[in-house]
């Protein structure tokens, strides 16, 4: 016998479910999204995070849908202004006692914002061609700044203050002019060709950048310059013995590899006018560097205090389709810095052209941040590490650049682009330090086995691992210990995280839904630790 369907209504949709489903459930199978971190097929709700909250019409405040059944007649508001800020509140006190980092702090100081451990991790590997994939993602040219970069990333680097820091600036040159030695092949495209053209003034470290990742996003791309060769500063503003020309030269040969042209010694002004760029092009790139207020008059926008002036966070000049970016706003002699903007500017334009919207910024992530390490902190984690390498240099002959790579102490989360709280966080605004009232909790790491590790500062208690080894055919389990702000998921009765987990322990890591049961990359390992959306190959 057929059980009587019961019928609500989420969010002004009629929807369908069986007796015995839950709203969280129903809404899932009705295409409507309800967040939730606790909730885990298979298991019985905990309840514990209060993130997939909801309201019913006729009852006083909130329930959480991964546990609220489904009745027949309900009206659930599942996303009015009310629910987000009370999901935005949820979220934000697991945030008040989250304590890891998502992003490494030389990451966040690197003007291109390289993902940095990635890299290294890569390289932990001895895979090479992933290590350059993982740079160009956001760096253009590693070869040409791994000679010239101040290398503002080091100064962030935490074992700075263990012994000395790792020289990333030096490794990810090394890889580029590994890759320049084997051969200079250009990647392909990452993204199907469109129908749209940028034109670009200005063949120096920010324009090249922007010419570099839109024609990766598909884009026909023209670069004007006016000296006779491009490169800007980086060819005439720096002496040969400090930046070798064929690094430079190969690096550039590149870009126009991948299709972008160039036409250069000329002069927006002289032999194109600004207007004539702006009926050939869909959009246009303004990288023209340090200039004088009169030119700017001349091409007829706006100046700002420093250079031209630019919408914050779109780089749209005072022009519609004109952009602009690098020295020309901010003027200075990083070249790293205007690379990075010239990236930014590229991703901000590739939004433009494909969505034929109003210029947006770009998305930000939400980035957990944890303050400084204390001394026993840093300790531990550089012990940890020290025997993670010991066990696997036993294994094969370390090159030099893998023992550097070595030294570097992850800061990071491996599990940054698959973390339930950090999409959640990053889709509702919510913050990280409007509930912390003081001490944070401690960072620690505990070897699960020699490819699994638990970090109990980075657990939400959702109770997903307790229930999942409850359930399993494991005697002992992890437990809930201590109590109040002082609870932890461990294993009882003196057991190791191995023993309790036992079986559960690959559903478990899966389940987890902020990297606090992550497995580690190890250089024996199968695949690359991170993914790759193809800027190089």
């Amino acid at each position: 016998m057929t059980s009587r369907m019961l019928s609500l209504t989420i969010d002004t949709t009629p929807v369908t479910a069986e007796p015995g489903t839950t709203i969280l459930q129903a809404a899932t199978r009705a295409g409507i999204d309800i967040p939730s971190l606790c909730s885990y097929e298979g298991i019985e709700a905990p309840t514990s995070c209060f993130v997939c909250a909801v309201r019913i019409e006729g009852r006083k405040g909130v329930v959480p849908s991964c546990a609220a059944p489904v009745e027949n007649g309900l009206i659930v508001d599942a996303s009015s202004s009310y629910i987000r800020e009370y999901r935005k509140n949820a979220l934000e006190l697991l945030l008040s006692e989250h304590a890891g980092d998502c992003e490494a702090p030389c990451r966040r100081i690197c003007p291109c914002g390289m993902d940095i451990p990635s890299m290294i991790r890569a390289l932990l590997h001895d895979n090479y061609a992933h290590a350059l994939r993982v740079i160009k993602e956001d760096m253009p040219f590693p070869a040409v700044l791994g000679y010239i970069c101040p290398a503002p990333c080091q100064k962030g680097c935490r074992r700075t203050k263990v012994d000395a820091t790792v020289q990333i600036r030096d490794l990810h040159r090394r890889v580029a002019e590994h890759h320049l030695g084997l051969h200079t092949q250009a990647p392909r495209p990452m993204s199907p060709c469109s129908d749209k053209s940028v034109g670009i003034v200005g063949a120096g470290p920010a324009g090249l950048s922007a010419g570099w990742y839109l024609a990766l996003r598909g884009h026909h791309c023209t670069l004007y310059e006016q000296a006779p060769r491009p490169g800007g500063m980086l060819a005439f503003g720096i002496p040969h013995e400090k930046l070798p020309q064929e690094i430079l030269d190969k690096e550039v040969s590149l870009v126009e590899q991948i299709g972008v042209t160039f036409r250069l010694s000329t002069t927006v002004g002289k032999e194109v006018s600004l207007e004539e760029l702006e009926n050939s092009h869909d959009a246009v790139v303004l990288a023209i560097g340090e200039t004088e207020p009169q030119r700017v008059a001349a091409l007829n926008i706006d100046m700002g205090t420093k250079g031209i002036a630019v919408q914050p966070g779109t780089f749209l000049t005072s022009r519609a389709r004109v952009f602009a970016c690098g020295a020309a706003i901010t003027p200075g002699k990083l070249a790293v810095r205007s690379m990075g903007q010239g990236h930014s500017v590229a991703l901000v334009i590739d939004r433009f052209l494909r969505h034929d919207t109003s210029p947006t910024p770009q998305p930000r992530a939400f980035d957990s941040r944890i303050t400084a390490l204390s001394d026993t902190e840093l300790t531990d984690l550089t012990s940890a590490h020290t025997t993670r390498n010991m066990e696997e240099s036993s294994e094969k002959t370390l090159s030099d650049m893998e023992k550097e790579a070595g030294r570097c102490l992850e800061c990071d989360c491996t599990a940054k682009t698959d973390c339930g709280l950090r999409d959640y966080a990053t889709e509702y605004g919510a913050g990280q330090g409007r509930y912390r009232t003081g001490q944070r909790r401690g960072i620690r790491i505990v070897p699960v086995d020699k490819n699994v590790i638990y970090e109990p500062g980075k657990c939400i208690l959702c109770g997903r691992c307790v229930h999942l080894t409850a359930t399993s055919e494991n005697k002992t389990g992890l437990s809930f210990v201590n109590r109040g702000f002082e609870t932890l998921v461990e294993a009882p009765l003196a057991r190791t995280m191995t023993e309790a987990m036992g079986k559960a322990a690959g559903k478990c890591i899966g389940a987890c839904p902020t990297g606090a049961l992550t497995r580690r990359p190890t250089r024996s390992s199968a695949g690359n630790p991170d993914t790759f959306s193809g800027a190089a190959s």
